[in-house]
């Protein structure tokens, strides 16, 4: 019996190293860093948005009500040798100063585009990944922040339409229960 089990033991360890899936190489994974390291062509979409914008924005607290509006201006160019944007807001709301970071870029690992967002209104980061469409005409990145009043997650989705190199929109949802509300809509015009 023992010497069953023995040999039942035996069998099934070499069936788990054999299905094993084979470990890459010390060469085979220096290779997928350096792809993974080396900005290409889905960054080269990206190059539309460096550059100095004025922007009108549009928002909803309440999407019954009329929106608020405020302008401002940003900045973008590469940082990091290329492998992000760097965005600088400045402008005003409600009469107070208004400065937002952002970055975005190409994740080539995990096959999609991700940013970030940040702003003296809140201490929430904004986190945000998705696709292009049109090669490279859309964006569609879905997000994740923090509801300020309650603490709780709040999940939506932004479109970026690129309508020529000297003018985009941004126009972002939540998702408030099973309801698909739009907050925001900002049309970015290229200063000259």
């Amino acid at each position: 019996m023992q010497l069953r089990k023995l040999l039942s033991l035996a069998c099934l360890a070499l069936a788990a190293c054999a299905t094993a899936p084979k470990q890459p190489t010390p060469d085979e994974m220096m290779a997928a860093w350096q792809r993974a390291a080396t900005p290409g062509a889905e960054h080269r979409k990206l190059d539309v948005f460096v550059g100095d914008w004025d922007v009108a924005i549009e928002f909803w607290m309440d999407p019954a009500a009329p929106p608020s509006k405020m302008q401002g201006v940003m900045r973008t160019e590469w940082m990091l040798d290329g492998h992000y944007l760097d965005q600088r807001y400045e402008g005003e709301m409600d009469g107070m100063p208004f400065q937002g970071r952002g970055t975005w870029g190409y994740d080539i690992a995990g096959q999609h585009y991700v940013g970030t967002w940040l702003d003296n209104s809140s201490t929430a980061l904004m986190i945000s990944r998705g696709r292009d469409l049109e090669g490279g005409k859309s964006f569609v990145l879905q997000t994740l922040g923090t509801d300020p009043v309650s603490g709780k997650p709040v999940e939506g989705f932004e479109e970026i339409r690129v309508e020529s190199p000297d003018r985009h929109t941004m126009t972002m949802y939540e998702y408030r229960g099973s309801e698909r509300v739009k907050s925001m809509h900002m049309v970015y015009t290229r200063r000259k």
